[in-house]
Formats: C-alpha cells, structure tokens, sequence
C-alpha cells in the first residue's frame, strides 16, 4: 500500500520533499530537482542530474512542514525527480 513519505537529507536530517511510496523507513534513495533523458542505457529512460543520497521517513515531527514541502515522483525504484508545488 502506497502511502505519502519524507524525503529526509542523510547529511542534516532536514525534510525536503514529500513523495507517495511503499519503500519502509529508512531506505535510501537518490534525489535531484532535474533529470536528462538518457540516450545511451535502453534499460533507463531517465538520469538524475547531480543526485544526492537521502533516506525515507514517516516520522511526525515532520508533519507541521507538509504545506511548505514540495512534492517528488519517483523515475525508477531508487530515484526520484523533486517536481514542483503540491
């Protein structure tokens, strides 16, 4: 069942985005607020332009920030493009 998650910085804890998922808590996915079609792996369309680590979290002390954080789709199982307003 796919439920709305934190996107959470590995270096500072700091939610940055909100994104509707399954992965548990904890798991680490790679982010970007770009990405660039990829002309040379038929396996993946997409590529994530200068991707940082972070983590997934549910946790509620990010709750209060849900009206000011941006929404982020996922391209592939471990990557997510940070897209916009919610």
């Amino acid at each position: 069942m796919k439920t709305f998650a934190y996107i959470v910085l590995v270096k500072n804890k700091e939610a940055i985005a909100m994104i509707e998922t399954s992965l548990k808590n904890g798991a680490e996915i790679k982010y970007a607020t770009a990405k660039s079609l990829n002309a040379l792996n038929a396996d993946r369309e997409f590529d994530l332009v200068n991707a940082s680590p972070a983590k997934i979290s549910r946790a509620k002390k990010y709750a209060h920030l849900d009206p000011h954080l941006t929404i982020a789709e996922f391209i592939n199982s471990e990557e997510c493009e940070i897209v916009g307003e919610q």
